[in-house]
């Protein structure tokens, strides 16, 4: 003997009767439903997280690798500077020695213009 389950229609609120059996398959169907509802839901939801760190860690990648080449930037900016001011000082210092060398012959040639 099977007993009788009395279920209500959410829809038009009439009652009616069903087996055990019956009433366990639509229990299960609804309990199916939800679960694959809520693993949906869930999925949807780790998917999107996923998307948010990568686009987090694109950013933080983007903006490391920006000041990277920033300060490489600057690197090299002051590499070319040092290298112009020790360009210019070496022009300076081959002056001073050309200026000197002038002056040592100029007083070598005034010394033996005396001599003679």
């Amino acid at each position: 003997m099977t007993t009788q389950k009395s279920i209500s229609c959410p829809s038009c609120n009439s009652s009616f009767h069903i087996n055990k059996n019956d009433y366990a398959e639509i229990l299960s169907q609804v309990k199916e439903q939800e679960i694959e509802q809520t693993v949906k839901k869930r999925l949807d939801l780790a998917v999107k997280e996923k998307e948010n760190a990568v686009t987090i860690a694109k950013e933080q990648t983007k903006n490391e690798m920006q000041k990277l080449i920033t300060a490489g930037e600057k690197r090299i900016e002051s590499l070319l500077s040092e290298q112009k001011l020790a360009k210019e000082q070496e022009k300076v210092t081959v002056q001073n020695a050309i200026s000197e060398r002038e002056k040592k012959i100029e007083a070598l040639l005034s010394d033996l213009k005396n001599a003679k």
